[in-house]
């Protein structure tokens, strides 16, 4: 919010990073995609959305996948203003190949603070 109470939006990078198997070569994580979430508003990063950024980035992309989706705010304090929030819930899914959800499972995210400035791989624009 800003100094007047109201919601303001909120600028981030998302990135993906697959785990594999113990012993195997860890891979790289994906470029990095801006991001602007208006204030007030939600967005969903699906299997669909993450599949993409993992193509886009020339990481493998079929079949499952196992690994982390990376949010970092990148939107600065204006004079005294400090960075925006950004709420993070995670809802973890599972079925069969064919049916419906066989269980779920939703938890929120606590902020983790990182030092100094991480090196950005950004994704080319569209």
């Amino acid at each position: 919010m800003d100094p007047a109470g109201v919601p303001v939006p909120v600028g981030f990078l998302k990135k993906i990073v697959l785990s594999v198997p113990q012993g195997q070569d860890p891979l790289p994580p994906s470029c990095f995609f801006e991001e602007l979430l208006p204030a007030d508003h939600a967005m969903q990063v699906d299997c669909a959305a993450i599949k993409s950024q993992l193509a886009l980035s020339g990481l493998p992309s079929a079949g499952g996948i196992e690994g982390f989706v990376v949010l970092m705010v990148t939107q600065h304090p204006v004079e005294d203003n400090p960075i925006p929030p950004l709420d993070v819930v995670a809802v973890y899914a599972a079925r069969p190949a064919v049916g419906e959800v066989a269980t779920m499972d939703v938890e929120r995210v606590p902020l983790t603070q990182v030092i100094g400035e991480p090196p950005l791989d950004l994704c080319p624009n569209d």
